[in-house]
């Protein structure tokens, strides 16, 4: 018996009626479905930089100057002034100024000389290579102010090379930021490290913290932590040499993090029971070139006067560490450092005292008045040990990608902090680090 044509008409519609609601469950059960959500992929650069002011900024261009991709995370605080403002002047042997002025200080003599103000402590070797660098770095520096360096003034030591024009300070700082927006470095002040990724003794990252606590991993070959000593961390001075009553640092960070990260990842360090305790000239930090000052008042924040005859660094942390030295305006032995306040009211508004108090106080002192605030730096010559390339040590060799510049390391200044060497360490030091960790992460 022949099917009915009719029956047979009908199947490709069923068919497509079928097909038509199999897709529309199938939609309708993948949107009532939960969308999985996949983590996003982890960062990851050649170089990063812990850094604060110059030692970092001069750490990351370095480094990127060697066609490294890298993350600077700056550590620098609010206020600071980032320039170490004791040490205005390069201190180099070698240089191009140093012959046509006839003066022969080479490389040898400038490291015996840091050696032997270091009370012979310092790693000689280290301190040689970094003196070796120091022409190299001046014509780096050079280059990045399109300033001379050429003004040999000092007295006491041939190697200081101060600039042709200008202030040191502010010819590094302002340069050196602009050269990290030429050089496209990544720059962020939004992250804080937490800890070294680091595996068979190899460096593989950072853990950071963003501002709303979230944790994240970023993957590099290298680190370079250039974040300045412990000096302004008063729980490290006083565990490590029992030094109080200090005025932070106001060029740079100086909180030890580096130093903190470097240590629970098992680097050695040297040297951290030495502090030199530097009086200087509040808020920039120029250094006070003299012992006392005859004739001033000297208060402490309560008012109360203080003998002038005792070594002023002495004096300041006997007043706590922020002391006010007060002229009247017959007696005054007085410099930029000052500040003028024409009555005793303003004096009184100045120091933050009542009227009265300062009244007796300085009641044989004639008005204007003549005001400086001293306080007491810590410079920090121990840290951590580094190789003549500025690799990390540790007890089983180098810390592999691990770099470190400026004054978290130890060994070139020995027992004694030296004032003259901080700005030349801060770039030579920072250029090697730099440049080692590039080509590390590059290789």
């Amino acid at each position: 018996m022949a099917r009915s044509s009719s029956t047979g008409s009908w199947r490709p519609i069923t068919f497509l009626i079928m097909l038509i609601a199999t897709g529309y469950l199938i939609g309708v059960y993948s949107l009532r479905r939960d969308v999985p959500v996949y983590p996003p992929l982890p960062r990851s650069v050649d170089v990063i930089v812990i850094g604060s002011e110059i030692t970092g900024e001069v750490a990351a261009l370095a480094a990127a100057g060697e066609g490294a991709h890298v993350l600077y995370i700056d550590l620098s605080q609010p206020d600071s002034g980032g320039f170490p403002a004791f040490s205005p002047a390069f201190w180099a042997a070698g240089t191009q100024y140093q012959q046509e002025e006839e003066l022969e200080y080479t490389v040898e003599a400038m490291a015996l000389d840091i050696y032997e103000r270091g009370r012979e402590r310092g790693d000689f070797n280290l301190i040689m290579h970094l003196a070796e660098d120091t022409a190299a770095g001046l014509s780096w520096l050079e280059e990045l102010t399109n300033t001379e360096f050429s003004e040999l003034t000092s007295e006491t030591n041939p190697g200081l090379h101060f600039p042709q024009e200008g202030r040191a300070a502010d010819l590094v700082v302002w340069n050196t930021a602009r050269q990290l927006e030429d050089k496209a470095v990544e720059t962020t002040q939004a992250l804080q490290p937490k800890g070294l990724l680091v595996e068979n003794q190899r460096i593989r990252g950072m853990v950071v913290e963003n501002r709303e606590n979230e944790t994240e991993e970023i993957y590099a070959q290298a680190v370079i932590l250039a974040d300045g000593g412990f000096g302004s961390n008063m729980d490290f001075l006083e565990e490590f040499s029992g030094v109080t009553a200090v005025t932070p640092r106001p060029d740079g960070n100086h909180q030890g993090t580096g130093l903190e990260l470097a240590t629970d990842a098992g680097a050695l360090t040297r040297d951290m029971e030495y502090v030199t305790m530097l009086p200087v000239y509040l808020p920039e930090a120029r250094r006070v070139q003299r012992s006392s000052f005859p004739g001033a008042v000297l208060l402490n924040t309560a008012g109360e006067v203080l003998e002038n005859e005792n070594d002023i660094t002495e004096t300041v942390r006997e007043a706590g560490g922020r002391l006010y030295v007060v002229y009247g305006d017959e007696d005054a032995d007085i410099n930029r450092n000052f500040m003028r306040m024409n009555s005793l009211p303003e004096l009184a508004s100045g120091l933050g005292m009542e009227v009265a108090e300062l009244q007796e106080v300085t009641s044989e002192l004639s008005a204007p008045y003549h005001v400086a605030i001293l306080g007491n730096v810590a410079l920090t010559p121990g840290g951590l040990i580094v190789d003549q390339q500025y690799r990390v040590m540790s007890e089983d060799g180098g810390i592999d990608g691990l770099f470190a510049a400026g004054e978290i390391t130890g060994g070139i200044h020995g027992r004694r902090a030296i004032t003259d060497l901080f700005f030349s360490e801060y770039i030579t030091s920072a250029r090697i680090a730099g440049s080692s960790a590039a080509q590390w992460a590059r290789r």
